[in-house]
């Protein structure tokens, strides 16, 4: 057994990303604007820069924010010159991880560098900042060269001449998994379908506040906040509410918004009703973290006529996390209601 998740990262740095992250940081440290750095449609790297563009403003804000208060973060102050400021902090001891890196970590010291006095373009010379790209571990060709015979489960395997590949280069065969939930008793697969369908199915007209169409588009932010506040507490009637929101930051705002709901509507205790499942959460304190996941799929109370929390979330808590609902009322509804905020670049977040 290879004693690492196939998932678990070895990060590299991406040199040509590396100088291009940089420029952005300078541009937003100086406050002169993005201007030319923002990438253009139709440019051969678009979608790579356009997502590193995104990611370090993202970045760059959460600095600030460990920056003024570094509690419940995996960063720690330093006063040692060679941590520029900053240094890692290992998630199970708290004590300070010098080995550990990551493109948080060097925009902390590239900016650290630059707020005490550092001329730019000698900082950007003497102590370049990285971007590090995340390569997995089943990916690397040390671990096809290093075993006779691995056995891998992945639910993505590439296209026809890719398969040729693998299957020529390192005498791979493929074979099909059925989806798990077919394996077990009667009843447990279903098709997800709108809980329109299955209210409607059942003889309950659902209230004109649930979706009718996948896909709403809104004129503002504003617009979409609302509707997302509409549908989620009308939905909660029914089955367990998801939100996934388009960045940490816009997470916050929504978390804050609905609790603001809840407390004006005089529902129950608001932090309890909307669970914060956000990134931020994560770094802040892992145990909460945990339990807003658990019960992000339970009822309120007790009752089978209790109402469902609310659970917002980001892309951390999207694709690859498990939502476990064993309650067969909303199951028959369709199960766990999504409310995406924001189309993702990849076709596999959003299939």
């Amino acid at each position: 057994v290879i004693d690492k998740s196939p998932t678990d990262p070895i990060i590299a740095s991406h040199q040509r990303l590396s100088r291009y992250a940089m420029d952005v940081v300078v541009a937003l440290h100086t406050q002169h604007g993005l201007g030319d750095l923002k990438p253009k449609r139709g440019q051969p790297d678009y979608e790579e820069q356009i997502r590193v563009y995104k990611l370090v403003q993202q970045l760059w804000r959460r600095a600030k924010h460990i920056n003024s208060d570094p509690t419940g973060t995996n960063f720690l102050p330093s006063s040692d010159l060679d941590d520029a400021g900053w240094v890692a902090k290992d998630p199970k001891s708290g004590m300070p991880d010098k080995t550990k890196q990551s493109t948080q970590l060097e925009i902390l010291r590239f900016a650290h560098r630059l707020s005490t006095g550092g001329e730019i373009d000698m900082v950007k010379t003497r102590f370049p900042m990285k971007w590090f790209e995340p390569l997995f571990i089943m990916s690397k060709p040390l671990v096809f060269g290093k075993y006779g015979c691995i056995l891998g489960f992945s639910g993505t395997l590439g296209n026809d001449e890719e398969k040729k590949f693998l299957r020529d280069t390192y005498k791979c065969a493929f074979l099909d998994v059925p989806e798990f939930l077919k394996t077990c008793g009667e009843g447990a697969f279903h098709t997800a379908e709108w809980t329109t369908a299955a209210l409607a199915r059942q003889g309950d007209a659902p209230n004109e506040d649930f979706p009718q169409q996948a896909v709403e588009v809104f004129e503002s932010a504003a617009d979409q906040l609302m509707r997302v506040r509409q549908l989620a507490f009308y939905a909660r009637k029914h089955v367990p509410v998801l939100v996934i929101a388009g960045s940490p930051e816009q997470a916050k705002a929504v978390v804050d918004d609905l609790r603001g709901e809840a407390q004006k509507s005089a529902v129950m205790e608001e932090r309890d009703v909307v669970r914060d499942l956000s990134f931020t959460q994560w770094e802040r304190n892992k145990m909460d973290y945990k339990d807003n996941l658990i019960q992000a799929t339970q009822r309120i109370g007790l009752q089978p006529e209790d109402p469902w929390r609310i659970t917002v979330t980001d892309a951390s808590g999207g694709r690859g996390t498990d939502y476990k609902i064993y309650d067969d009322a909303a199951n028959r509804l369709g199960g766990l209601l999504l409310i995406v905020m924001k189309i993702p670049l990849s076709s596999r977040e959003w299939t």
